[in-house]
């Protein structure tokens, strides 16, 4: 039976997924229905610990989506390759709707070339999840990031608690089946939620395979400092991503200009430094933002010279923290 087919409604653990579960329950979890890349034991418990650097596809939005000459997954991965990387994440724009020929040809390829892969979606219900996890295990990804549904903007007090609720009810099933299927659900620090309000949600689903994505450019939108959020977050960080921003005033609004690795305030080094040491087993993942100041896009060649500039800040810091300061 086609397993899309089996998720059409919204009832919790229905079909191939229930049975996902009680075949996990009653063996105690048979590696052979799912080859993974990279399993949670193997990510937190590993005796030897190996830098994991990757790249976001975002930081090739321009590229990708350019429309003269739009390039596709098959360019971006080389372009990792071709930077000596050990890994890719891919940003939901560029999943083409989460189109599972494109994914499975995205992990074929990242299996042959022995490189980390992780998805991005943007979807938060249950029954989207149970489909992306079962996908990205499949093609062995080591990790899902996700986020957590955004609340509207002035609810109350009652109302926000019913959300972070309801959120941990939903993170709790998902946590069974990412356990099962042997992929990491993580959840960004993005979105309406607190860095402090996140690290409580993660405490009560209490899974080593729901975890946290930090990023430390997600934290300055919402007043909280970088530094201070990961050490925050740090017992749940599973996956990082890095990028920076230059942040200026425009009267009563905060502007972000986009720029390499390592010329802005968002504290890269820093961040990077306070990671290596309470988690330095999560994968980095370098993201260069597209936009520059105004909103405005800045053009292919500079998309360019800013990802290789960030690769390389990244690479010295992790060949040499010294240089953090």
């Amino acid at each position: 039976m086609n397993k899309r087919s089996l998720f059409g409604n919204e009832q919790p653990h229905s079909g191939f997924v229930r049975a996902l579960l009680e075949n996990n329950r009653n063996q105690k979890k048979d590696k052979s229905l799912y080859a993974t890349k990279c399993s949670s034991r193997e990510i937190w418990e590993g005796s030897v610990r190996v830098a994991n650097i990757g790249l976001d596809s975002f930081s090739y939005h321009l590229h990708l989506e350019d429309v003269d000459h739009p390039r596709d997954a098959q360019w971006f991965l080389q372009k990792v390759l071709g930077f000596g990387l050990n890994g890719c994440s891919f940003n939901p724009r560029h999943l083409r709707g989460w189109d599972e020929e494109l994914i499975q040809g995205i992990g074929a390829f990242c299996d042959q070339h022995g490189l980390y892969l992780e998805l991005t979606s943007s979807a938060s219900d249950y029954a989207r999840l149970c489909r992306r996890l079962i996908l990205a295990s499949e093609v062995g990804a080591r990790m899902l990031r996700t986020v957590i549904a955004e609340n509207h903007p002035g609810v109350s007090e009652e109302q926000r608690r019913v959300h972070v609720r309801f959120a941990v009810d939903n993170l709790k099933r998902l946590g069974e089946v990412a356990e099962c299927v042997g992929v990491v659900l993580c959840i960004s620090n993005c979105g309406s939620l607190t860095t402090a309000e996140l690290a409580e949600v993660l405490g009560q689903v209490d899974s080593p395979f729901v975890r946290a994505s930090f990023c430390n450019a997600e934290v300055p939108a919402a007043r909280e400092d970088p530094v201070d959020s990961a050490l925050t977050l740090a017992p749940y960080i599973a996956g990082v991503t890095l990028k920076d921003w230059r942040m200026c005033r425009e009267g009563e609004t905060d502007v972000h200009e986009g720029c390499a690795l390592g010329t802005g305030q968002a504290r890269v080094g820093e961040v990077y430094r306070i990671l290596q040491q309470v988690c330095p087993k999560a994968p980095i993942t370098v993201e260069v933002p597209t936009l520059s100041l105004g909103h405005t896009f800045h053009g292919l060649e500079e998309e360019e010279a800013r990802v290789q500039q960030s690769v390389e800040f990244v690479k010295a810091l992790d060949q040499d923290p010294v240089l953090v300061g």
